[in-house]
């Protein structure tokens, strides 16, 4: 099977890595916000993930890939002002992904993901809480998906595929169902015009209750030979963000240590403590 990639924009993992960070993932059971349903599509999975594929990375420069580099823009309004925030996406081969959000060129909160286990970061102490359960099962969705050995039926064991119409334009919808039962299912909305994915639809779960999460993706440029969305409005909630990709790269080299769990402040105060004086 082919990349997860083919189908899905980076983007949009990043923006739902870039919501969860720092929130405590809470186990609810709920079927979600939106619509499961759809007209009967006329083509096969296979071949839709095919024409994605030649769509968005055909010349599987993604999907080969050892390393990439992904760079975000976040603005949103707040209080009648316009707040600016960053993200950044590492990856390296076979299972190591790293989101980390800035503010003011500091790092605010991360999150780690290394094979079946997942950490949220707290870089200002080095404080890291694993994550389990539903919150667990989310994160590992989304790594999924920015992984490019990953695939569509190893992510999602259950796809329901429609044809629907939606603001005047059609797509192929996809209504997956990750491995947890109590996680709402994720549904993307694929063009028939240019087979890309324009739309993710889902819920969050978090501390402060569940929400319906809406991606969608406007404006589309190549990268380093793979088709990456630009421009990505998220909303979760009533409250919105504008993710705008500034920079994609594969294939640099990315030392091992960025995807090492940081050692808590007051480890290393002690650590400090413990060394003989030099005088």
């Amino acid at each position: 099977m082919s990349s997860i990639r083919k189908f899905l924009s980076l983007s949009a993992s990043a923006a739902l890595l870039f919501s969860i960070a720092g929130c405590t993932l809470e186990e609810q059971e709920d079927e979600g916000f939106f619509s499961l349903s759809g007209e009967k599509a006329n083509i096969e999975l296979d071949e839709l993930i095919r024409k994605m594929q030649n769509a968005s990375d055909p010349a599987g420069a993604f999907r080969h890939c050892q390393t990439y580099k992904m760079r975000q823009t976040i603005t949103y309004l707040q209080d009648g002002g316009l707040v600016t925030y960053s993200v950044e996406i590492k990856y390296k081969a076979p299972d190591r992904l790293k989101t980390s959000n800035y503010k003011n060129d500091k790092a605010i909160s991360s999150i780690l993901i290394k094979g079946d286990k997942a950490w949220n970061i707290d870089p200002a102490t080095g404080k890291s809480t694993e994550y389990t359960g539903k919150g667990l099962e989310l994160v590992r969705n989304f790594a999924g998906m920015g992984r490019p050995s990953s695939n569509l039926k190893t992510i999602f064991p259950d796809i329901e595929l429609y044809s629907v119409t939606d603001k005047n334009q059609d797509f192929y919808k996809l209504v997956c169902y990750s491995k947890g039962d109590d996680v709402a299912p994720y549904i993307f909305y694929v063009s028939k015009d240019d087979f890309l994915t324009k739309k993710l639809e889902t819920t969050v779960y978090t501390d402060k209750g569940k929400f319906p999460y809406v991606s969608v993706s406007s404006k589309f440029k190549d990268f380093d030979r793979v088709k990456i969305a630009t421009e990505t409005f998220v909303t979760s909630g009533s409250f919105t963000q504008k993710y705008e990709t500034t920079a994609f790269s594969l294939n640099e080299d990315i030392p091992d240590s960025e995807f090492e769990l940081p050692s808590p402040w007051y480890l290393n105060a002690e650590s400090t403590k413990a060394q003989p004086s030099s005088k």
